[in-house]
């Protein structure tokens, strides 16, 4: 089954069942199924799988690493995930400020950017479409399979271009002006270490020109049954901008509810960056009561599920 001409993934239900059918080598039919179950419960496509598995949620094991290598089961929620409002916003914000950045740096408009854990592609598209270089990361299965199907279909002239990579190893150290990590930190056993690790991905400043921009969104604090791999162990870096200071990362500017906060890589800090601390504070307080408990952000399920969106269909 091929995508429907000229349709969209992100509207076309037909386009969205296509691409999916490839990647996992599912039938048609059972791809629609399983994204109707999923747009009327988000989250429990993974959830179910998980536990099939025999996995624990929530807790980093052999298991938990050997199920993403294996499952297809996120590209249901991820499909769902990329149409919904929430994430549509995200990713402008994201589109956005990169334009207004990218305009002002001797080196831009167009810029080198790292999307990292993007699994099905939509970020990086978006981003390549605004004329930016992008290097898409992501591990080797049915999401990188479904990226490089949709990635290879950009109407051809189009600014812009993407390279998909499956290797951490072959990444450059110190050449992306910024680098996009979205909802991928809460899922990472050694969050300290992949901070570290980006920043040093990211430019070094120089005497004429700023370091490299970290864009990241990570709800730490969401632990919940509809969100299985958010490893609870780190709940403790709810609310932490020291998290990313301590890498030398520097708050720059902070979306409500740090949806998402972006760092630039330089030392010391400005009465720009002071302000932006001074901005985050009340939302930081808050997320401060995510590593005591779960609870208090369990509204934020509701919401998704609330307001979450169905394809279009012919």
């Amino acid at each position: 089954m091929d995508p429907p001409a000229n349709a969209d993934a992100l509207t076309s239900l037909d386009a969205m069942v296509a691409l999916i059918a490839e990647a996992t080598r599912r039938s048609p039919h059972e791809v629609r199924s399983m994204l109707r179950a999923e747009y009327r419960r988000p989250g429990s496509t993974v959830g179910a799988a998980l536990r099939a598995a025999g996995v624990r949620p929530h807790e980093w094991t052999p298991a938990m690493d050997a199920f993403y290598a294996s499952t297809d089961s996120f590209i249901f929620e991820l499909a769902l995930w990329n149409i919904h409002p929430i994430k549509r916003a995200l990713r402008s914000r994201v589109a956005a400020h990169l334009r207004r950045w990218g305009r002002g740096l001797a080196r831009g408009p167009s810029l080198d950017v790292l999307c990292i854990g993007d699994g099905l592609g939509f970020d990086s598209r978006r981003l390549a479409d605004d004329g930016h270089r992008i290097t898409y990361m992501e591990f080797p299965g049915p999401s990188e399979r479904f990226a490089r199907s949709l990635l290879s279909r950009r109407t051809a002239g189009l600014p812009g271009s993407v390279e998909v990579v499956t290797d951490p190893d072959a990444l450059g150290t110190g050449c992306y002006d910024a680098i996009v990590c979205l909802d991928v930190l809460e899922h990472v056993p050694d969050v300290q270490a992949m901070v570290a690790s980006l920043a040093q991905r990211l430019r070094a400043p120089s005497a004429t020109a700023p370091g490299g921009r970290l864009i990241v969104s990570a709800p730490f604090a969401l632990i919940h049954p509809a969100y299985a791999t958010h490893l609870r162990a780190s709940r403790r870096f709810s609310g932490s901008l020291s998290l990313f200071t301590r890498a030398g990362l520097r708050p720059v500017h902070v979306w409500s509810f740090w949806d998402p906060i972006v760092f630039e890589r330089r030392a010391g800090l400005s009465g720009a960056e002071l302000a932006a601390r001074a901005l985050a504070a009340p939302w930081g307080l808050f997320l401060l009561l995510g590593r005591l408990s779960a609870v208090p952000f369990w509204w934020q399920h509701t919401l998704r599920r609330a307001t979450g969106r169905w394809f279009a269909e012919a």
